[in-house]
């Protein structure tokens, strides 16, 4: 039972920073649509409005919050180990597959 609780915990923390996330992201959205997608810089040179990068780190959170509540979603280790495996179980054969070449001089197989 604690167990569950905890889990349940753990989703609504989850909730709560998905949509504080959201949240955040529209504020970053409106910054740059009032104010544009560049802005003066301390030298007065034009450089892109620093709520830009914001709004790609708040992006990729988000997409993290989203992943974790997902219980379909595969971890990036999980997906590499299933591929290597894959790939090994269509490389490896059994001996009866393999082809005999006997070491003959000359042939460029052996002494």
């Amino acid at each position: 039972m604690t167990e569950d609780l905890t889990i349940i915990d753990f989703l609504a923390d989850l909730n709560v920073a998905r949509m504080n996330t959201l949240e955040e992201i529209a504020m970053l959205e409106a910054a740059v649509r009032t104010e544009g997608v560049t802005v003066p810089g301390a030298r007065g040179n034009v450089i892109a409005h620093p709520a830009l990068a914001a709004l790609a780190t708040h992006r990729k959170v988000l997409a993290a919050i989203v992943k974790q509540l997902d219980p379909r979603s595969e971890s990036t280790s999980e997906k590499a180990r299933r591929a290597v495996k894959e790939r090994w179980d269509k490389t490896k054969s059994s001996p009866a597959d393999r082809v005999y070449v006997p070491r003959v001089e000359g042939n460029g197989y052996g002494a």
